[in-house]
């Protein structure tokens, strides 16, 4: 298993690594450039508030069906079309609920244009995200690699033809719009033809005593989903009602918060590895903390360099994505980014948790998150505007992440690994004094920043966060 998730992570990363930064830098930030804070701003807003209520279209069913499908792959032939007759309902319901609310709360005209178009392209992102659960649950990664990028190359062709080919166009929200549903379109058509021969569908019909059955064991997922979703996404929905100001300051918020997403887009690819591996190493009753420690001590050093160095280049990192950075912006990002390592904890305990069934304590935690974030927002937001989101964030996500890694020490039997985390304090000691050093000097910053990820990289290996004769043990190891 250790082998396959090395393989598998590295894999992934590559990837991504490709891609994505591509389709968030080079189409989203650069939609921002040309349709300024408060048009993107309402897009920003809209955006979350439709993920908020995207568990609706799912109901847990992805995550329960990832579990389900890797410790009992048989069974997967046997539901699949009964499980997208019940997705189509739950689209239904899901598109009736958002407009409904939104109606109540206040959004009208363009808004409302917006929000049904981003309904469309959630229900289609969600059942792509369905399929790929088919993919990781049967531990076929090279095909849940390829589905987690595609849309994304698909989307950089299109709407970056109109942003950097066709100028002449009077660039709108609405072009990357309707270049996400082309995109998304197309991943789903490619990943239903390969599902279908591999695996076929059967039953495709409604059956309500399956449905209800499903729902029922599906509940404690979707309840945790909506949970998470809630205060992970409550901040910029709050920050664009609240405020006097509030579409400016939620676009503000996007350009650190886009950055920040960038990375934890690559701390779920942990998430994707680690919830069907660890579901099965439990089911199988085997020892999961060899792979948590090596999981843990990658992504550590990995959130620990992101952090430091993100807070000192600020001013740079944003200058080389944005052409307009208002006087708060820096802060802004500064704040923010330290949310990254809280949630890079959250990302491997949480998932080890879900892998076990262990939802209650999910639920429970989440619900205090919603209420540490919904409060810090409302005493907060209309006198700092984005950077109270931003602490906020940093503060849910910290309360969240420690009580989660107390319970999980108590609740799995774990020793504390002292040695790790002396080393992790002396990563990061010493990456804070090589920038303080590197500062002293008028460098270029592209030079700065090179010279801090090699170092941060060779000191990761001389402190064994990186561990060599790990990885040569991985790769002997039997699958």
């Amino acid at each position: 298993m250790q082998r396959k998730f090395i393989f598998n992570l590295l894999l992934l990363v590559a990837i991504n690594l490709l891609v994505k930064p591509l389709a968030i830098f080079g189409i989203d930030a650069e939609v921002q450039n040309r349709i300024g804070y408060e048009d993107y701003g309402v897009y920003f807003s809209l955006f979350n508030f439709t993920y908020i209520f995207n568990i609706l279209l799912d109901l847990g069913i992805t995550n329960f069906n990832i579990k389900n499908v890797a410790q009992f792959p048989k069974l997967s032939r046997r539901y699949i079309g009964k499980l997208l007759s019940l997705r189509l309902v739950l689209f239904v319901v899901y598109a009736l609920v958002i407009l409904t609310i939104g109606f109540t709360i206040g959004f009208k005209g363009n808004r409302i244009n917006i929000l049904i178009f981003l309904i469309i392209n959630q229900f289609l992102l969600s059942t792509i995200l369905f399929f790929r659960s088919y993919f990781s649950g049967m531990l076929l990664f090279v095909l849940d690699a390829f589905f987690s990028v595609f849309d994304k190359v698909v989307l950089i062709f299109i709407c970056g033809y109109f942003l950097y080919v066709n100028t002449t166009t009077d660039f709108t929200i609405y072009h990357f719009i309707f270049s996400q549903t082309a995109a998304y379109i197309l991943s789903l058509g490619i990943a239903l033809l390969i599902l279908a021969r591999k695996i076929g569908f059967q039953d495709f019909k409604i059956q309500p005593n399956f449905s209800i059955a499903i729902f029922k064991k599906a509940l404690p997922f979707a309840l945790l989903i909506l949970l998470m979703t809630i205060y992970t996404r409550i901040d910029a929905v709050m920050l664009e009602r609240l405020h006097p100001n509030g579409e400016f300051e939620t676009g503000l918020y996007a350009q650190a918060y886009r950055i920040l997403d960038a990375f934890v887009m690559f701390t779920m690819l942990f998430n994707t590895l680690l919830f069907p591996i660890f579901s099965t190493q439990i089911a199988k009753k085997e020892n999961i903390q060899p792979l948590l420690k090596t999981s843990s001590k990658l992504l550590f050093a990995l959130s620990l360099s992101v952090v430091i160095g993100c807070i000192y280049f600020a001013n740079d990192i944003l200058h080389l994505f944005y052409r307009d950075i208002q006087p708060t912006s820096v802060l802004t990002f500064q704040i923010l980014i330290v949310a990254f390592l809280p949630i890079s904890a959250i990302q491997i305990f949480g998932t080890l948790h879900t892998a076990s069934g262990n939802l209650r304590f999910l639920n429970i935690i989440s619900l205090i998150g919603i209420v540490i974030s919904v409060s810090l927002n409302l005493v907060l937001i209309h006198r700092f505007g984005a950077i109270s989101t931003a602490i906020t964030c940093v503060v849910t996500h910290g309360v969240i992440s420690f009580v989660q890694i107390i319970y999980t020490k108590k609740y799995f039997h774990l020793k504390v690994d002292w040695k790790t985390i002396f080393a992790l304090l002396v990563y990061g000691i010493l990456l804070v004094l090589l920038v303080e050093f590197a500062f002293q000097f008028n460098a270029p910053f592209v030079l700065k920043f090179v010279l801090f990820a090699v170092t941060a990289l060779v000191l990761s290996v001389l402190l064994k966060l990186i561990h060599i004769k790990d990885m040569r043990q991985f790769i002997k190891a039997r699958e």
